[in-house]
């Protein structure tokens, strides 16, 4: 009997720890958007919450279409938008 010989053909960054290469976006968002309330929604943290650096977090996105830096100005713009809308919040502190 033959055995067919099966070759991986992903690349690394599209199977690191899990998470395909589309997912990332939607995983680094999810992270900021925990983060942000804490003033701690930076590339280097959310790079360890998923644990890869800040470089390969930014390669990650990039391979993805998107940069840490979009999805951390989206994130502050729907936030934003949700403390206006809610009214809870002066003006002034948002």
């Amino acid at each position: 009997m033959h055995r067919k010989q099966v070759t991986h053909t992903e690349s690394p960054t599209s199977i690191a720890h899990g998470h395909p290469a589309g997912c990332w976006p939607h995983l680094a968002r999810r992270i900021i958007d925990t983060l942000l309330p804490t003033g701690r929604a930076n590339a280097e943290q959310v790079g360890k919450v998923c644990g890869v650096s800040r470089r390969t977090l930014h390669r990650y996105l990039a391979e993805s279409g998107t940069t840490f830096k979009a999805l951390l100005d989206d994130a502050r713009f729907e936030a934003s938008k949700r403390m206006l809308e809610s009214g809870d919040l002066p003006l002034i502190e948002i």
